[in-house]
């Protein structure tokens, strides 16, 4: 092969590899190809169960368009059409065998890409692929073939390179021997490399590369009770008011105004309303009870509101009055409770919320005063157990994040588009270190040695014998032998017999010859002890003086 037709291979394969990067790296990598396996029947008859669709990202998207998006309240790539766009850029999907808009409106950035390419029921043969089981055994498969081509020796270029003529030169011939058996330690660690690599990608490719978790967003529901009253001025009330803490005489009040202020306080962002009512309930320890809803006002805001009540205390007392009479039972203590019954609606973080608010604001009640109850106390710690003017209540709602998809590997856990790019890097060593394998044989012996540097232009014979009435000359090395070949044009005749390998050159009756013993000659004896060239010739050993060229 020229020079030329090397350049243009690589040129070829460099290109169809850039090729392929560009139509089929998959997003987990940095390509643009996304690869969708459907389900469902919600794009038939366009798509059924089991299609293989490669997503391909688009400088844009349109109505009319079949895109695949992650559905964060699905937790699942949905593969839809879309029938609109919002003002604000979000996009609305619909199943074309479907009769409802999907729940989410993605944007464009959230868009894995549109319709490229379809497989009918490619997806069947992806998913068999995926599983760690098959991908296991297609990945030693493939460093099974690996391994072969990598050791069997290039039988067909050797015979080729026989055939070449050397060229008449001063110069040895620098020709190099066909590629043989690589090395054993750089074989090993491309093998081990590319198995590892193999399989690590393999189970990476099985897991998705985002996923979808529930992140707690809490809140805190925080109310506030306040009263107030006008009174006469007296000893009692200096001021003529009644205000939040002090107690209510009821011969001295006729009207107590009760407010409870509410709200939503989140971090995140909320907008919450209440729908509710104060009750007010008279009770004695027997059981009995008597409820009553106040009259009053409601207020909304963004985070919250407030309810607020007026307790007619005139009737409070002719209430009692009436449950005395009737009961004969001369109570001496009751209690008078104002509790909100809310129900509060609307989002915190974006997520809804659906949560009851009835707090109570207890008061202790005889026949001439209502008095704020004493706060529990707890007996852990001895303190009060809370403040009834101040009731709060936390809560939480879930919100779904997308974060980096996750392999475990043993007691590790390694980000997906990172095992697959690693995964990748390691092939490409596996291939390096291969490659550095074929390109350094170890040189076993000398033998091994003459044969990887001057193949193509040794020639077996059975027998080096040369004729009764030739010459015989042997040099000292191999370079010396092969210039004198280099210098005549003639192949070098290579005989071995007993692990004693003969190098000779023929020319004009004269045969120019070396010889060297394999390190593996199990009883070895000297050179001139075994061929048949030593016995019958008288050689003489002569230094060859270096060439110019």
């Amino acid at each position: 092969m020229t020079k030329v037709a090397k350049v243009f291979g690589i040129l070829v394969v460099v290109a169809s590899m850039a090729a392929a990067w560009f139509f089929l790296a998959p997003r987990g990598v940095g390509g643009p190809i996304s690869y969708v396996v459907t389900d469902g029947v919600s794009m038939q008859p366009r798509l059924h169960a089991g299609d293989l669709v490669l997503l391909r990202e688009a400088p844009s998207y349109g109505v009319g368009d079949i895109a695949g998006y992650r559905s964060h309240s699905l937790d699942r790539v949905v593969l839809h059409r879309i029938v609109d766009e919002t003002a604000d850029g979000r996009f609305l999907f619909k199943g074309d065998n479907n009769d409802f808009i999907d729940q989410d409106h993605p944007t464009a950035a959230d868009l894995l890409g549109a319709k490229w390419v379809i497989v009918p029921g490619g997806g069947k043969v992806f998913n068999w692929v995926g599983q760690p089981l098959h991908a296991a055994v297609l990945a030693s498969l493939v460093v099974l073939l690996l391994g072969w081509g990598l050791f069997a020796p290039s039988r067909r270029r050797r015979r080729n390179a026989r055939h070449e003529m050397p060229r008449r030169s001063g110069r040895a011939p620098s020709g190099r021997a066909p590629s043989g058996r690589p090395s054993p330690g750089f074989t090993t660690i491309a093998v081990v490399i590319g198995t590892c690599s193999l399989l690590v990608g393999a189970v990476a490719w099985t897991h998705a590369e985002r996923d979808v978790v529930s992140k707690d967003a809490r809140f805190e529901t925080r109310g506030a009770f306040s009263y107030s009253a006008s009174v006469d001025k007296s000893s009692v009330y200096q001021d003529g008011k009644v205000t939040t803490g002090e107690p209510l005489f009821l011969k001295l009040a006729d009207e107590v105004t009760v407010r409870f202020d509410y709200s939503v306080v989140a971090a995140e962002d909320r907008d919450v309303t209440g729908d509710g009512s104060l009750m007010l309930t008279l009770s004695d320890p027997n059981g009995w009870s008597y409820v009553q809803r106040l009259d009053g006002t409601t207020t909304d805001t963004a985070d919250g509101g407030s309810l607020e009540g007026v307790v007619n205390l005139a009737k409070v007392r002719a209430v009692l009055a009436r449950f005395t009479k009737l009961t004969e039972l001369q109570q001496a203590a009751y209690s008078l409770t104002i509790q909100p019954r809310l129900h509060l609606s609307g989002a915190v973080a974006g997520q809804p919320i659906d949560q009851e608010f009835a707090p109570q604001l207890a008061f202790d009640l005889d026949q001439f005063r209502a008095r704020l109850k004493t706060p529990g106390v707890d007996p852990n710690t001895g303190l009060a157990s809370g403040d009834q003017l101040h009731p709060v209540v936390p809560g939480t709602v879930q919100i779904p994040e997308v974060v980096p998809g996750v392999v475990a590997l043993g007691p590790f856990r390694l980000p997906v588009a990172g095992t697959r790019t690693g995964a990748l890097f390691g092939l490409l060593v596996a291939l390096l270190f291969a490659f550095a394998g074929l390109r350094s044989r170890p040189i076993t012996d000398e033998a091994d040695a003459i044969t990887r540097r001057y193949g193509p232009f040794l020639v077996d014979a059975s027998s080096a014998s040369p004729p009764v009435e030739s010459r015989v000359i042997g040099v000292r090395t191999m370079d010396e032998l092969a210039r004198v070949a280099a210098r005549y044009e003639r192949f070098i005749v290579h005989e071995e017999e007993n692990g004693i390998h003969t190098y000779s050159v023929a020319d004009d009756g004269i045969v120019y010859w070396y010889q060297v013993m394999s390190d593996d000659v199990a009883e070895p004896g000297t050179i001139e002890d075994v061929t048949e060239l030593r016995r019958h010739r008288v050689a003489t050993v002569v230094d060859l003086p270096a060439s110019r060229g």
